[in-house]
């Protein structure tokens, strides 16, 4: 069950940072300077477009995925018209939420600093119950701006994630 599970995480954990890789997102491991940058890329809710069939983007705080039929995404392209269906528009709060939980992901944290320069707000500010909720429950753990997982937190995860939606 989960306990096993658990166990195993954490046995691979001990076997891979023995032999020099990092854990630096909550599934990734990598020797030091190889993380991927495509990845962090989603952590920090940065743009990014796809091209060709069932390609998903993020651009102007909307997402959108394309369609997997190729006859059909030609016409639409001949016709001038974008292939994708397309999510509506994300909120400032939509955005802030993803930016929280997706970003916790990364087992550095994140960092206040960012959350303010990118929101001009305070993540302390805003999820201040929800922050202290998790800190008192040993999942998160703040170092000045930064906040991050604990290791109990990387096991509970989604109930940390799930605060922030």
């Amino acid at each position: 069950g989960e306990a096993l599970e658990r166990q195993m995480h954490w046995t691979v954990d001990r076997f891979l940072k023995k032999w020099g890789y990092r854990h630096y997102e909550i599934s990734s491991y990598c020797k030091p300077g190889y993380q991927s940058r495509h990845n962090l890329k989603y952590w920090d809710l940065s743009p990014y477009l796809g091209f060709g069939l069932g390609a998903s983007g993020f651009w102007g705080g909307v997402r959108y995925t394309n369609g997997q039929d190729l006859k059909e995404y030609c016409q639409l392209l001949a016709a001038g018209k974008l292939p994708g269906q397309f999510e509506p528009m994300m909120t400032k709060e939509d955005l802030m939420s993803e930016w929280m939980f997706l970003g916790l992901r990364k087992l550095d944290g994140i960092d206040d600093a960012d959350f303010s320069k990118k929101f001009s707000q305070s993540f302390f500010v805003i999820y201040q119950e929800a922050i202290a909720a998790l800190v008192a429950d040993g999942l998160l753990v703040t170092e000045g701006t930064i906040l991050r997982l604990t290791p109990r937190g990387q096991d509970f995860g989604n109930q940390v994630f799930m605060a922030f939606v």
